[in-house]
């Protein structure tokens, strides 16, 4: 009978917490649509949220009740000899599994920093050494961000690693990425995680960790760009610019007149309130402001920027 009812309360307390994690969408935010590619990473970050459901969402609870439980049998023993010697059991061995739970956190945990590491970037168990978090919880973009080689060609065979790019000279009319990139530091604006540029005819998808290109922006675009950042007095972060692999419907990323935008609160406001908004959708839904001769369409993570 004791040990139905200390059942039926561990599931009752337990039930929501596999609803709730139903409702995530999967154990790892991979491979699912609208979500980024699998890796290697993503085997620790399954591993870690694997371990964090069973320490604090199972043993936790389940040592709390037992050990209620403990405390009635005692409370409850009425001097019976046998009842306090249970009740001390219990305890006794909640405090042992408590401590072999414990250590065996510390074990998974150092394994898992050790073998993924710090930064996704060859960093191992020195860079996490000490806190309980890792840097799957420190970070949420941990895995997002960890290097992979890119996938092997169409036809078969063994990836081959692209050299880093060679930068060309600035087409006139058009800024170098040298001078975009150092225009835009010096008014605030950042950069994509500061990525580096996109090796020459490559798409950034095929590129580890990704990269962001600005060689052969056209300088008004740059300039516009800028003299937003003034206007809005606001944060701009930009991830995507000349690089190929977007788009090439209508104007191209790869002309220099597009950038793409982080959907922040103060742009978002400064667009919506001081440019005119267009009575008809983009045709693919995405609602599209004109400022000037510029044209801002708001899709699902980001303003598409047209610059004219």
């Amino acid at each position: 009978m004791t040990l139905a009812v200390v059942c039926s309360l561990a599931i009752i307390l337990i039930a929501p917490v596999e609803i709730h994690a139903a409702t995530w969408g999967g154990l790892v935010p991979c491979g699912n649509y609208g979500q980024k590619p699998c890796n290697p990473c993503y085997v620790g970050e399954l591993l870690n949220g694997l371990m964090n459901f069973m320490m604090k969402d199972l043993a936790f609870p389940l040592a709390g009740l037992m050990l209620v439980y403990a405390g009635f049998r005692y409370a409850l023993s009425g001097g019976n000899p046998k009842n306090i010697e249970a009740g001390k059991k219990i305890l006794k061995n909640t405090l042992i599994g408590l401590f072999i739970v414990i250590i065996a956190f510390f074990i998974v945990d150092t394994a898992i920093k050790t073998l993924v590491g710090a930064t996704g970037t060859g960093a191992k168990f020195i860079d996490t050494f000490g806190p309980w978090n890792n840097p799957f919880e420190n970070n949420p973009d941990f895995c997002k961000n960890y290097g992979v080689l890119p996938p092997p060609p169409a036809g078969g065979g063994v990836a081959v690693v692209t050299p880093p790019a060679v930068v060309p000279p600035a087409v006139e009319g058009t800024y170098s990425a040298t001078e975009a990139r150092d225009k835009l530091k010096t008014e605030g604006i950042i950069i994509n995680q500061n990525k580096a540029e996109c090796p020459t005819g490559v798409r950034y998808q095929d590129v580890a960790g990704g990269c962001t290109s600005f060689q052969g922006m056209q300088k008004y675009a740059i300039d516009d760009a800028v003299q937003l950042k003034k206007d809005c007095n606001c944060q701009i972060v930009i991830n995507g610019a000349a690089e190929k692999g977007h788009s090439t419907v209508g104007v191209t990323h790869e002309s220099g007149r597009k950038l793409d935008l982080d959907l922040t609160p103060g742009l978002n406001s400064f667009i919506e309130k001081n440019c005119q908004k267009k009575s008809v959708p983009r045709s693919d839904g995405a609602t599209e402001y004109s400022c000037g001769n510029d044209t801002y369409a708001k899709e699902s993570n980001h303003w598409d920027v047209t610059f004219s």
